[in-house]
């Protein structure tokens, strides 16, 4: 009998390897640190979500900038696979495609890379032999682009099931390429009709279908991201020649695609290449298409609209098909703002849908989700960014989760037809009775994303009361966390917006100032900690740096563009500041609550303001380029961090002195002093003798050692901030993989 669920016991060699990776694990866990995620639960793009169609609770997922997980059914949640990239390695933290080796499943590739940009490097096959608990790369010669347009679709990485060496991999700019060596080296296939760039998205999937012909046969066909003349492609003869399948729908880009067992393929399409823009009006355009692979037949099976417009249609993004009942479908819109993105159900191949999601089914509005009940209660922050406007229109209740956007990935269990996961911009919904709805019931839905941390962290703080770790956060706002261990019940920080610093006042720390973020003229500061927010006045220039003097009176706001400002009202007006160089950002002293520091990187000079931002001058230069920090300790105590290693400066001993050995130095934070010690601990991301990592001093920098290791790295890391009430504990922001939380072993 098959297990019910990806969370049911695996298979022997599945358990076998459960054990092996934690035996793994407790080698590579660091003698002196253990890591973790401060938990937020999800927060970016899910990319894809692949169950393994041979093993059972086997499920991995990708993501744009956070890498990829492995799903562990026996603690229930998703465990990162790719910590495994230094700070020099920050382009390669993205995953774009996944592929599993249906005959061996302890194989697993992964395609990393996030960008194709002139500044970005090349991208790299990861090879697996054991799950993803270790890995071969293979640097690729060519760009890939995990971050870019159309990257939910694919898989662009697929294993030939009837040859297992072989793979396939479709690039962005680059045609199409193959491995014969299990992913060891890699050539462009110059066979295949496209061989450079189709709307910067390229070739999307391939997927092979086994003929019942002796000797065995099978067809390859391939998607490209084109809606010109040809999208789809077909190869019998193991990929020497392709041919254009006939009749294919053109005029729109082709999205996602799924073969049933029973030979139907089908393929999702939309007016642009996704997650956003589709359509260059205020309602998309798509549609869902199924091809009989034994008749050439083509059959338009796009779903009806909302009721109060059957005839308008949207951009979509996923389809997947019941492997155990193969006329069973399910579809997801894609860009569809509003009402707010869907999922469709049809047990008859596609000829009828049922909306699962924000569509009512009556003829006129009514309570949305009438086949959805959903509970956030792991992560309540959804809620605080539900599409509201689109809910007062229809009369429902804004406290709820939303169904969700950008709506790129979904699978359905393979040894459970009622368990479905769908991935969206922000989180994973899970369904462990789906097929409710199709005798008229409701399905309940959870969120599924539990050990997924893929937010990218701008600014952290760590008071010396109150909250221990205030957060701002790209696209979900930031975060006050009473407690690490849970995503905060009071969801985001309100107002909602995306902050890019904070601040707070060192001798009065239940004041803290939230600066504008993008497309911001205001922001928002708190008189409690964090628990409450008041706007206030922001500058016509956008986002920028925040800092507020130590007693809270003084506040100086350094936008991106342009010389900072001031204001003395808690930021009712603003007054713009003399002296000071344009575009930099602008710290507080943590004791004199009239100074304030600039540092240009440009010119290596430091300006210093005694009057509260009023005026600046320069005070140090000669410096070389780099950041600057300023330490809690004691009036004038600054450090900088720059590419030549780290150096302090002291008001009794005037001037910056080059301190121990680090050779670069790219973020520094400050945390609790050793017991025994009144020096703050140094927490450091850089180079020290030849190895990056993360480093920790409690002796004022003079020596080191590495708190991390080269299973725990996240990219590019920054900031790095330390408990001011825990010795040991330091909190590290990255650029997809969340607030990275490290503790000391035994407090050493």
């Amino acid at each position: 009998m098959k297990p019910t669920s990806f969370r049911a016991l695996r298979t022997t060699i599945a358990l076998a390897c459960s054990l092996s990776l934690a035996g793994a694990a407790a080698q590579a866990q660091s003698p002196q640190y253990q890591w973790s995620n401060v938990r937020i639960i999800a927060g970016g793009f899910i990319t894809g979500i692949i169950p393994h169609p041979a093993v059972p609770g086997l499920a991995y997922v990708r993501t744009d900038i956070g890498g990829a997980y492995r799903f562990e059914s026996s603690t229930g949640k998703w465990t990162p696979i790719t910590d495994v990239f230094n700070q020099n390695d920050w382009n390669l933290t993205g995953t774009e495609s996944l592929a599993l080796d249906p005959t061996d499943p302890a194989r697993l590739y992964l395609a990393q890379g996030e960008y194709t940009e002139t500044w970005a490097p090349n991208g790299a096959i990861l090879r697996s032999t054991d799950f993803g608990a270790h890995f071969d790369r293979i640097p690729l010669p060519i760009q890939l682009g995990s971050n870019e347009p159309g990257r939910y679709s694919g898989e662009r990485l697929a294993v030939d099931p009837q040859n297992h060496n072989i793979l396939y991999f479709g690039s962005r700019n680059n045609g199409l390429w193959k491995s014969t060596d299990f992913g060891s080296t890699w050539a462009q296939v110059s066979s295949f009709p496209v061989t450079g760039p189709t709307a910067g998205v390229g070739v999307i999937f391939e997927v092979f279908q086994q003929t019942s012909a002796k000797p065995k046969k099978e067809t390859i066909y391939v998607g490209v991201s084109d809606n010109t003349i040809s999208s789809l492609y077909s190869s019998t003869d193991g990929g020497a020649t392709w041919t254009a399948v006939a009749g294919q729908p053109t005029g729109l880009f082709p999205t996602n695609q799924k073969l049933s067992p029973d030979g139907t393929w089908y393929i999702t399409y939309g007016d642009g290449t996704g997650a956003s823009g589709m359509g260059g009006a205020s309602i998309s355009t798509g549609a869902v298409y199924k091809y009989n692979t034994a008749t050439g037949a083509w059959t338009d099976i796009t779903p009806l609209g909302p009721w109060w417009n059957p005839t308008v249609y949207c951009g979509y993004g996923a389809i997947v098909v019941d492997p155990e009942n193969p006329s069973t479908v399910m579809v997801s819109t894609l860009d569809r703002w509003w009402p707010g993105d869907e999922v469709y159900r049809s047990l008859d191949g596609g000829s009828t849908w049922l909306a699962l999601g924000n569509e009512p089914s009556g003829s006129e509005p009514g309570p949305p989700y009438n086949y959805s009940l959903r509970d956030d209660s792991l992560t309540p922050y959804l809620t605080g960014i539900s599409d509201i406007s689109a809910c007062t229109l229809q009369g429902c209740d804004p406290t709820l989760a939303s169904f969700g956007w950008w709506i790129g990935a979904l699978a359905i269990d393979p040894y459970n037809s009622a368990h479905v996961m769908y991935g969206t911009g922000a989180t994973i919904w899970e369904s462990e009775d789906v097929t409710n709805v199709d005798s008229g019931q409701v399905s309940h839905w959870t969120v599924g994303a539990n050990g997924i941390e893929e937010t990218a962290v701008s600014a952290l703080i760590s008071p010396p009361e109150g909250a221990h770790l205030i957060s701002s956060l790209s696209d979900i706002g930031g975060f006050r966390h009473d407690n690490i261990d849970i995503s905060p019940v009071e969801g985001m920080s309100q107002p909602y917006y995306t902050p890019l610093s904070i601040d707070f006042a060192q001798k009065l720390p239940s004041l803290i100032v939230r600066g504008p973020g993008w497309s911001q003229s205001s922001g928002a500061y708190s008189t409690d900690g964090g628990v409450t927010w008041t706007s206030f006045n922001g500058l016509s220039g956008g986002p920028g740096a925040i800092a507020v003097s130590s007693d809270g009176n003084h506040w100086v706001l350094a936008q991106n563009s342009g010389t900072p400002y001031y204001s003395t009202d808690y930021g009712t007006t603003w007054t713009a500041s003399t002296g000071a160089p344009a575009n930099d950002a602008v710290l507080s002293d943590r004791h004199n609550p009239l100074k304030f520091y600039c540092f240009d990187s440009g010119s290596g000079t430091l300006y210093l303001s005694q009057d509260g931002g009023a005026t600046f001058a320069p005070s140090v230069t000669g410096l070389p380029s780099g950041t600057l920090f300023v330490s809690p300790v004691a009036e004038g105590n600054m450090w900088l961090a720059s590419n030549s290693g780290l150096y302090h400066s002291i008001l009794q001993v005037p001037g910056f002195h080059h301190i121990g050995k680090a050779q670069q130095a790219y973020a520094l934070g400050f945390g609790k002093p050793a017991p025994g010690s009144e020096h703050p601990t140094l927490y450091l991301s850089g180079e020290i003798d030849n190895v990056l990592g993360i480093f920790r001093s409690t002796d004022v920098g003079v020596t080191w050692v590495r708190i991390n290791d080269d299973h725990h790295q996240w990219g590019s890391v920054s900031p790095i901030v330390g408990d001011p009430r825990i010795f040991g504990r330091v909190y590290i922001g990255t650029n997809g993989r969340g607030i990275v939380r490290g503790d000391s072993v035994l407090g050493n």
